[in-house]
């Protein structure tokens, strides 16, 4: 009832109001508060334990929980590209979304099978133990942006708070010094592969690790799979040339510059699962409409998170230091263009999603890959040539031609798509 209700709004805002209207629109939905809301606890969440694990461990024993981290935040982001935004832009059945969770379980249980005998070989607990709730943390994953996107908001918002809630409290026993680093990092994941299991079980969705390779999506879903991994390996690529040509203290200052955009990141990066079934849906009603959706979404966005960021390129030195500690120093001078960088992506997400919605996994990549090219080869040659800073400016500057680059594309696509609907 209450997604007619939108589309109809959608439909007067086209003819009453434009832009201005639509946005009213999304503000009016529901779906929004309870999007915006869980991925706040999510990032509160996830900071928590970083932030506590960074400030009890050696720098050894903090660069193994690093690198686990980023490989959850991989298989996280790529379980959304490969499996639930194919999906998301179908406007899947019930059953389409058993199949999906099916899926979903089948890569968790694959890199687990990778990350534990990994983990225990070369004596690396804490990627063995994310090798362990890794599907249970990726069905978490799934549950909450299909929910959060089209099925049951209430079931993301409060899977996400019970996670929250033990996070923080993980992250308190370790700064109180009760429970070592590595058992702080255990609690986190395996409260989270608990949850992952539990929501997925009481939705009657499916965990047997299979693949339907019948279905028609399954080409969407190894492109949008391919082009996540080719801008995950761009990223990785960047900062390891970054510290061979200008030193690892050149990737540390990215990295902890990156460490307080995090939470930011996350809020942005949470807004195109939403926009995926939104602009899937306005593609029924014309280009008008898709575009104006479009338009208003990312407005809404600049509105939400450009204050944030302009914030966080000024952060309070004060502050900086007691989050950073000595790293401040180093994370200071790089801060406001890694901030001109997120906020570029922030102005991406919409069009991004907007080939989701459309299907055009092969424009996609395309463009992924070109970027990809045009962002290493750019970011490197300025780190070689005069250093961090010089990195990171250029980071801003390619993000900002990526963000011009994917609207180009995007309108282009769904111009394309209308002409051929007609």
């Amino acid at each position: 009832m209450a997604e007619r209700v939108e589309e109809e709004d959608q439909k007067k805002a086209v003819t009453k109001g434009g832009i201005l209207a639509t946005v009213s629109g999304i503000v009016r939905s529901g779906r929004v508060y309870f999007g915006i809301t869980t991925n706040v606890l999510s990032s509160v969440g996830n900071f928590a334990i970083s932030i506590s694990l960074a400030r009890v461990l050696g720098i050894s024993e903090l660069g193994e929980f690093a690198v686990a981290f980023a490989f959850y935040v991989f298989c996280a982001g790529l379980i959304r590209a490969a499996v639930c935004e194919p999906l998301l832009a179908m406007s899947p059945s019930r059953l389409a979304l058993s199949s999906g969770s099916n899926r979903v379980s089948l890569i968790g249980f694959a890199f687990a099978l990778l990350l534990v005998p990994f983990g225990l070989v070369f004596s690396m607990p804490y990627i063995a133990m994310l090798g362990l709730a890794l599907p249970g943390l990726v069905l978490f994953d799934y549950s909450k942006s299909m929910n959060l996107a089209m099925f049951d908001r209430k079931i993301s918002l409060i899977q996400e708070s019970v996670w929250t809630f033990v996070s923080m409290i993980a992250g308190t026993l370790l700064l109180l010094d009760r429970i070592t680093g590595f058992q702080g990092f255990v609690i986190w994941a395996a409260s989270g592969a608990v949850i992952g299991f539990t929501t997925v079980l009481w939705q009657s969705f499916g965990i047997r690790p299979t693949w339907n390779l019948a279905k028609n999506d399954t080409h969407n879903a190894l492109a949008f799979g391919g082009d996540y991994i080719i801008g995950s390996g761009a990223s990785q690529v960047n900062f390891n040339l970054i510290g061979v040509v200008a030193g690892l203290a050149s990737v540390g200052s990215l990295r902890a510059g990156g460490t307080l955009l995090g939470p930011v990141s996350i809020v942005i990066g949470s807004a195109q699962t939403l926009a995926i079934p939104y602009l899937s849906r306005g593609i029924a009603h014309g280009g008008r409409v898709t575009a104006l959706r479009a338009l208003a979404s990312t407005s809404l966005i600049a509105v939400l998170s450009i204050p944030i960021l302009a914030i966080m390129a000024f952060f309070p030195p004060f502050l900086g230091e007691m989050l950073l500690g000595e790293n401040w120093a180093y994370a200071e001078p790089v801060l406001p263009f890694l901030a001109l960088e997120m906020a570029a992506i922030a102005m991406t997400t919409v069009p991004f999603a907007g080939f989701r919605a459309l299907q055009a996994g092969r424009a996609s990549v395309l463009i992924r890959f070109s970027l990809a090219v045009i962002r290493v080869t750019t970011v490197v040659l300025a780190a070689t040539v005069s250093g961090v800073l010089a990195a990171a400016i250029a980071m801003a500057f390619t993000s900002c031609l990526g963000a011009i680059v994917w609207w180009s594309g995007y309108l282009f696509q769904l111009r394309r798509k209308t002409r051929t609907a007609i």
